[in-house]
């Protein structure tokens, strides 16, 4: 219900006053330093008086299938897909700064429940709310757990986009 209110909002509000930010991101977690590479991508970001969303993909470039969390509502993670800003004065993200967010409340296509390896989602994602001016903004995407996660010491992981933009 709440995902068919918000895609309602978004499609009556982003004919009146929507702003298209391009950004074409590409940033790639490194198999170097990451034992699960990824590739993020974000193609732009949609904002209007009431909404936001998202153009973006991610791709598992790992050999292992890696599950997304669901929702908030059926299980905790860290992060999920959204927007982000720092919370503190300096603006900038840090072990003294936490991560304010706008949160999704949707996304076309639905995310899979596993990405496996080489697999794709591609797509849009977005929510209610507008992020703050002034601010650095980044795009969060979700929580991710590799096999045996979390048990057996095999963390999971989340993204924040390296890149930011501001309002």
């Amino acid at each position: 219900m709440v995902a068919l209110v918000a895609a309602g909002v978004l499609a009556t509000a982003a004919a009146a006053d929507a702003r298209t930010i391009p950004l074409n991101w590409v940033e790639q977690r490194s198999a170097d330093y990451f034992p699960y590479p990824m590739t993020f991508k974000v193609k732009d970001v949609v904002l209007t008086a009431k909404a936001w969303s998202v153009h973006a993909s991610f791709t598992n470039r790992s050999k292992v299938s890696l599950k997304i969390a669901p929702p908030f509502g059926d299980y905790y993670a860290p992060h999920t897909f959204g927007l982000g800003w720092a919370s503190c004065v300096q603006g900038s993200l840090g072990p003294e700064c936490g991560l304010k967010t706008l949160d999704y409340t949707y996304a076309k296509p639905k995310f899979p429940r596993q990405l496996q390896p080489r697999q794709t989602w591609s797509g849009v994602f977005g929510g209610l709310g507008r992020p703050p001016k002034g601010k650095l903004i980044y795009v969060t995407f979700g929580t991710f757990f590799p096999p045996g996660s979390p048990a057996n010491g095999v963390r999971e992981f989340s993204w924040d986009s390296s890149h930011a933009f501001k309002l």
